[in-house]
């Protein structure tokens, strides 16, 4: 079965993974209060997307508030950019 990625959805996960405080690997979590907003969206519509990418088993959220992370699984790493995942490499 292939997961469809909405436009909106690669935004987001390429911002996950590209958060200037991540000071490891990519399944690493990360508060989700420092991500970069990608252009075109909201906070408020970003949380919504990210939910989506949590049902479609791309990413792991967790805690509240101002306490919430998030963490991409081996699914969302695999669909992220090749030019991000080399950074990586």
């Amino acid at each position: 079965m292939t997961t469809t990625i909405t436009t909106k959805e690669q935004a987001v996960l390429v911002s996950i993974a590209t958060d200037e405080y991540r000071d490891a690997g990519l399944d690493q979590s990360v508060w989700s209060r420092n991500l970069n907003v990608p252009s075109g969206m909201t906070r408020k519509s970003m949380g919504g997307v990210m939910a989506s990418l949590a049902e479609k088993g791309l990413v792991s959220l967790g805690g509240t508030g101002r306490e919430a992370t998030v963490r991409l699984l081996p699914l969302g790493i695999a669909a992220l950019p090749s030019e991000i995942l080399q950074r990586f490499a």
